[in-house]
């Protein structure tokens, strides 16, 4: 059975790596938002209202960036993933989705990384962070058989 966050925080040395861990089990959030803006007030006023649903941003790496777990029961790394998304499997840019409880259950990534799904045009950032946030702690507990 799949450890929780909480249980595998004992097997990092690295602080920072503790503190995300236990910062996903404190906001029950394993979702991190990849703001690629140009603008810097664009990128403060997203930062400012997902801050309360994601664990972190796509530039704070501290484990792989990944499609799938790396090893078999090796939970050493923090394995994050991108491309996550809810409504559509694919956009004009070429970029393919898949769902959080893919990326989560199916792959075995511990963080779901998504960008345009929460601030795209004409999408309420608070919301879609919420709804992504659900997701991915949902398929989190159906990793866990909870």
């Amino acid at each position: 059975m799949a450890k929780t966050y909480a249980e595998r925080v004992e097997n990092f040395q690295n602080e920072t790596a503790r503190k995300l861990l236990q910062c996903i089990e404190r906001k029950k959030s394993n979702l991190c938002v990849a703001v690629d803006v140009t603008r810097k007030t664009e990128l403060l006023d997203i930062v400012d209202k997902v801050g309360p649903y994601v664990c972190l941003l796509k530039d704070f790496v501290i484990g792989f960036v990944a499609g799938r777990k790396l090893t078999g029961d090796d939970e050493d790394f923090v394995v994050m993933s991108p491309g996550v998304g809810l409504d559509v499997s694919g956009d004009a840019l070429g970029q393919r989705y898949r769902t959080p409880e893919d990326v989560i259950v199916s792959s075995g990534s511990d963080i779901i990384i998504v960008g345009r799904g929460i601030y795209g045009k004409g999408r309420d950032v608070v919301e879609e962070a919420k709804r992504y946030r659900d997701a991915g702690w949902k398929a989190y507990m159906t990793r866990l058989g909870r």
